[in-house]
């Protein structure tokens, strides 16, 4: 580790891509553009006319703000194999990466070193929907206060403030505010206001340098990240500033009790994780954090991390991790990461498994196909793989190599749901030789990183979708009589054939019932359960779905139904207030205990 002092910005930058295996010509090719949003040079286009007007430590900050969004990502994983129960250290649980294994201290040593580095400021951690309920909240609370306050110039601070604005300078907020009390929903949205306004004045100086530099840049807005410099100078083209200033002073000038309404809406609003924005790191911090083993296996960590994201968003579900010998395992080959118990059929989530292929048309592919994650159900040899997620860790989109993946991958895996993702863009994969019969089963999800709420959910519906609720894995007998509830409507028909019938009736006899009742939008039937395998729904009517009066009729008789039902139904019931619980599933079809809530 180097305590010298550096001559200069460009003597650094060479040390920190050594030290850091910094791998600008392809995966972290994004990193010098990331650099020069930082680094307070907004005409420069590259590095090199970049640092010999820039300091070391204008060096530092910058590469330490692309360095810490990686913390979240490191801080989920370790969070995730603590929860596992792996919390005893390398003989536990390991990540295998070639013949190096990295321990839960090595991601708590990162994390720590990140942490030792002093911040400035706190604010809250916001995305872009939070931005958007901040305006709601102030521009419902400017119908109470009726004077135009930017119009009137017999207010020193304003009426200065407003007069450098215009210039296109960006003044620090006027003197007036601090007259006011500052409530912390309130303070929140002025400490929020006072980060842009430095990141404006330090990045691009005055408005005219911030157009020049979007216009030569071609930047796009990054999204989620509303303290990033391209972010906040899209939003200033706007002059955001000065809206959400003037709301603000509108705001302040309430009466107690309205300002008290629009500062908990506010608290509200910014619940959550809060975000340091600013630190003041040295270099030999950031050497220290750049040498480090998870920061060296950034790009095969990022794939981990969407492994727990994955798990994660299973949160009802029962989730065993496959261990080895007591030992959790993430070994970059064929591997079992983790069994969902609570699902029918039940579902594993598999890495590297390899699948033949004929002809696959992307780089390097020969025979097969080996995507990173796939969701399997089934019993060898007839096992089905049901999603399959591919991970890429650039931070550019490569449209043909990764329409390429897609369509192998979706040739590969015949009933399977496809979808890439990318820590950066994804751009239009689905151009060019993209077979359209497979467009249907394939998706892609870019910037899916831990600041990006939109895309991580985006994938959690994905896995959600595939693997269906959670059922669970013993019926449990009622204490008193219970009663078999059969959805006869109309869309149910197709699904109610003896072999179901039959599978049903040994259920509902295992939790206690010896009734059935047949409901569609009322009672059509009632009889005994042994006859339920003959059930001959041809000579039923063909009505609607409504379950939830029939439901609450027999529910003030039987302390629990059983339904049966597709997902329409277990939605009416959910309608109604009561507690479902869906214990079997069949596709669409499933078996779910309903209770009156307590």
């Amino acid at each position: 580790m180097a305590t010298e002092v550096y001559r200069n910005a460009f003597e650094a930058w060479n040390a920190f891509k050594a030290v850091g295996g910094l791998d600008l010509a392809d995966r972290d090719d994004d990193l010098e553009a990331e650099i020069l949003a930082h680094i307070g040079q907004p005409l420069a286009l590259r590095l090199e006319d970049a640092l010999p007007r820039a300091t070391t430590d204008d060096l530092v900050q910058a590469l330490f703000k692309a360095v810490t969004p990686f913390v979240e990502m490191f801080r989920a994983t370790l969070e995730f194999f603590k929860t596992a129960g792996a919390t005893e250290g390398r003989q536990n649980w390991s990540i295998r990466i070639d013949e190096e294994h990295l321990g839960l201290e090595d991601f708590e040593q990162f994390i720590s070193a990140v942490s030792e580095v002093p911040g400035t400021l706190d604010v809250p951690d916001l995305q872009d929907a939070h931005l958007g309920g901040l305006w709601k909240v102030l521009t419902a609370a400017q119908a109470a206060d009726d004077v135009d306050l930017f119009s009137d110039a017999s207010n020193p601070e304003i009426a200065s403030w407003l007069k450098a604005y215009r210039r296109g300078e960006f003044p620090d907020l006027p003197e007036i505010l601090s007259s006011f009390s500052f409530s912390p929903g309130f303070e929140d949205v002025r400490r929020i206001l006072a980060v842009r306004v430095n990141i404006l004045r330090k990045i691009y100086v005055d408005r005219e340098t911030m157009m020049q530099s979007k216009a030569r840049r071609g930047w796009q807005m990054p999204q989620h990240d509303p303290f990033h410099p391209a972010s906040v100078s899209q939003a200033e083209t706007d002059f955001w500033t000065r809206s959400i200033l003037k709301l603000l002073l509108h705001a302040l000038r309430l009466p107690p009790t309205a300002r008290d309404v629009v500062d908990r809406a506010l608290q509200a609003e910014f619940a959550g994780p809060r975000r340091i924005v600013d630190y003041n790191a040295d270099a030999t911090q950031l050497e220290r954090i750049l040498s480090l083993p998870v920061w060296q296996r950034r790009h095969e960590l990022y794939a981990v991390w969407i492994a727990t994201e994955i798990v994660a968003a299973l949160p009802d579900h029962e989730v065993e991790l496959h261990h080895e010998n007591g030992r959790i395992v993430f070994a970059f080959k064929e591997t079992v990461v983790a069994r969902v118990l609570t699902s029918r059929p039940e579902r594993r989530l598999i890495s590297e498994r390899r699948s033949q292929l004929k002809d696959p048309i992307g780089a390097g592919r020969t025979s097969g196909v080996q995507p990173d994650y796939g969701i399997w159900s089934g019993d060898a040899p007839n096992e089905q793989c049901q999603l399959v997620v591919e991970v890429k860790h650039y931070k550019r989109a490569k449209n043909r190599s990764f329409g390429d993946v897609l369509q192998d991958y979706a040739r590969a895996h015949m009933t399977a749901k496809v979808v890439l993702v990318n820590h950066g863009p994804v751009g239009d994969v689905f151009t060019g030789r993209f077979d359209n019969g497979l467009k249907a089963r394939c998706e892609t999800i870019g910037h899916l990183t831990s600041r990006d709420s939109d895309a991580r959910g985006h994938l959690a519906e994905l896995v959600r979708a595939t693997v269906g609720d959670p059922v669970r894995r013993r019926l449990r007998s009622s204490t008193g009589q219970a009663l078999l509830l059969v959805d006869v409507s109309g869309s149910m028909r197709p699904a109610l054939k003896p072999v179901l019938l039959q599978l049903v009736r040994e259920l509902a006899r295992m939790a206690g019932v010896a009734t059935v009742t047949l409901v569609d939008v009322e009672v059509v039937d009632t009889f005994d359960l042994d006859d339920l395998a003959a059930l001959d729904t041809s000579i039923l009517p063909s009505r609607a779905t409504d379950l939830g009066p029939s439901a609450s009729d027999l529910l003030d008789v039987h302390p629990l139904l059983l339904a049966l039902t597709d997902a329409e139904g277990t939605e009416q019931l959910h309608g109604y207030g009561f507690a479902v619980e869906i214990v079997e599933q069949w596709g669409e079809v499933r078996l779910a205990e309903v209770r009156l809530k307590s």
